[in-house]
């Protein structure tokens, strides 16, 4: 059970690396492309989130002898539960990371516009 919770542990890790690195040395990605990644890393868990909420059976046969916790709340909707809960939960923290993202790019954008912009040179028109 540690080695598998070790896995999933490295494997968030892995996941963020790309785009939440802490070490100042490497690259993070950034723009467009950290906006491409995560709208990617959002699509992907839709499919078996999706399987596991509106499963008629649970997955995994051991989870059935699970013990209850709240008379007459079975396996199967323990488990659909659980999967909707994560699913709009990842889905909250990651379209909330990608709006931040993308607001904070579209304001490095416009600064840069600001910037590169020469100021317009105004005429004065004669008095009639």
């Amino acid at each position: 059970a540690f080695v598998l919770d070790l896995a999933w542990i490295v494997a968030g890790f892995v996941l963020w690396m790309p785009v939440q690195c802490p070490h100042p040395g490497v690259r993070r990605l950034t723009g467009p492309g950290a906006l491409g990644y995560l709208i990617a890393q959002s699509i992907i868990p839709v499919l078996p989130g999706f399987w596991m909420t509106w499963s008629d059976a649970p997955l995994y046969a051991t989870y059935e002898l699970a013990p209850r916790v709240f008379p007459g709340f079975g396996p199967v909707d323990d488990q659909n539960t659980a999967a909707a809960v994560l699913q709009v939960g990842g889905m909250v923290f990651l379209w909330l990371q990608i709006s931040y993202r993308f607001i904070h790019w579209a304001n490095q954008q416009l600064e840069q516009d600001r910037r590169g912009r020469k100021p317009i040179a105004r005429t004065v028109a004669p008095n009639p």
